[in-house]
């Protein structure tokens, strides 16, 4: 269909949203029932963009209405089988955060420094919603050295591994033209600082 075909369907043709998303709920609740029957699993990871860096794609409304009464069927799901439930979303959420945590999410990655302050993000919501990612994909990452590397990863976990709730990971996907050496050290700095470096 396309992002501009969507957004005009939206305003003109409600109903074929609906069914669109009815027919795509349908097949992914089948597919989350069969991956649960697994004993193997241990979290389900549900990756959904809702955002830009700088806003939300659609409306929070639209994904009121279409979207997060599936995300909260899902969630109870999830955790009638006592597994966590982790939401994977780019971009500016701070419209739809408690629309997150309604839906059952225990968990919300990657977390985009340009995005989202991940510090008031863990005052805000610390004590109900595990912090997964910040480590900076725009610079440190590529560009930077696994020195500060190393020094971003310490950072995270002192000031927002705090009382727990926090896992270190990228800001977003692992590129290609991450160097190996600074995904190492990011590793290695995560195990090395623990859950928080004094």
């Amino acid at each position: 269909m396309g992002l501009e075909t969507f957004c005009v369907a939206l305003y003109e043709q409600p109903e074929l949203i609906r069914r669109m998303y009815d027919r795509i709920w349908r097949i992914q609740s089948r597919v989350l029932e069969r991956v649960l029957a697994c004993d193997v699993v241990g979290a389900i990871h549900h990756p959904d963009d809702m955002a830009y860096a700088d806003g939300m794609i659609v409306s929070p409304k639209h994904l009121r209405e279409f979207v997060f009464p599936w995300y909260r069927w899902c969630g109870a799901l999830v955790r009638d089988h006592g597994l966590p439930y982790i939401l994977h979303s780019d971009g500016r959420l701070y419209p739809i955060l408690e629309d997150i945590l309604a839906c059952g999410f225990n968990a919300l990655n990657p977390i985009e420094p340009k995005a989202m302050d991940i510090v008031d993000l863990k005052r805000r919501l610390g004590d109900r919603l595990c912090l997964i990612g910040n480590i900076d994909l725009g610079y440190t990452l590529t560009r930077g050295t696994p020195e500060e590397v190393d020094a971003e990863v310490r950072e995270r976990i002192r000031v927002v591994g705090e009382g727990g709730g926090y896992c270190v990971a990228t800001s977003n996907s692992v590129t290609a033209y991450v160097p190996l050496a600074n995904f190492n050290a990011m590793r290695e700095a995560a195990f090395k600082y623990g859950s928080r470096p004094a």
